[in-house]
């Protein structure tokens, strides 16, 4: 779980929490299992850069090699190529490592994505399709590791608030399936960003922070709502689940990486009530 102040693990479903060494003071807004070693996680915290943990989470230390920016904002991995990880940070800088984390390269394109880069996705299949989010210029798209970008926006057509990218999430089981959440809604593609759509209406709220795809329904994503908790959203339509009776509002969500059956929700900015969300439980 990403805290306010750092990070906290659990390692029984969350029934119980236990803090972490090596990290310094500040949030945890990006975490990153990769497809090394078991084990091995990638955290990013703005201002301090980039740390590797080979513990599931207990120990970490910074891993700052060729990492010439330290406001990372988004870490993705490569699930088809072992070691290749990518991070982006709020000033539109860009950089690859192709060893788990342990050292980084910075891609300097032309034309190059805008600043205010937020969240990155990585084809399932192709471990050089990228796709970045950015907070006021939509969705870029890169074919070729982060060498050269495109916007890909067509079908973002709400006006700024879709353009407003909080959270990008590749379908694993899907390559060139795209979700987005965005301050306009909850958008997906399915031919790699070439075209956007709405994945439903119905929504209690359109201001979206974040989007995990479901890993046993095809067509079907969790939705993070600002204040409204989370929805089941199928491509024909979309329903709002009540999980919990007080206020709560989910921050991000993300996939276990120890378990390929499901994946997490997790509320960061709680009333007197929440916590930690487990997917197989809001079937």
């Amino acid at each position: 779980a990403l805290a306010g102040r750092g990070l906290r693990r659990s390692l029984d479903g969350g029934r119980t929490w236990e803090g972490s060494t090596g990290l310094p003071a500040g949030p945890v807004v990006s975490l990153e299992a990769g497809t090394g070693p078991r084990g091995r996680l990638l955290a990013a915290l703005p201002g301090s850069g980039i740390f590797a943990s080979r513990d599931r989470g207990r120990s970490w230390r910074p891993v700052r090699t060729g990492l010439t920016a330290l406001t990372v904002r988004a870490l993705a991995a490569s699930p088809s190529v072992p070691g290749l990880v990518y991070a982006a940070t709020d000033r539109g800088a860009f950089f690859v490592s192709r060893d788990g984390g342990t050292s980084w390269q910075r891609r300097d394109p032309d034309p190059a994505p805008p600043a205010g880069l937020r969240t990155l996705a990585v084809d399932p299949k192709d471990g050089l399709v990228v796709y970045v989010g950015s907070a006021a210029a939509g969705v870029f798209r890169s074919s070729d590791g982060g060498r050269s970008w495109r916007a890909a926006n067509d079908g973002l057509a709400c006006g700024p608030a879709c353009l407003d990218i909080r959270r990008l999430s590749a379908d694993p089981r899907s390559p060139g399936t795209v979700w987005a959440a965005t301050g306009g809604g909850v958008f997906v593609t399915r031919d790699g960003g070439e075209k956007w759509r709405r994945a439903a209406d119905g929504l209690p709220v359109r201001d979206a922070l974040a989007v995990l795809p479901d890993a046993h329904i095809p067509g079907r994503a969790w939705a993070a709502l600002n204040g409204r908790g989370v929805a089941a959203v199928q491509l024909a339509g979309a329903r709002s689940l009540r999980l919990h009776r007080g206020r709560f509002e989910v921050r991000t969500a993300w996939r276990n990486p120890a378990d390929d059956q499901g994946g997490a929700l997790k509320p960061e900015a709680l009333s007197e009530t929440g916590g930690v969300f487990s997917l197989p439980g809001l079937r």
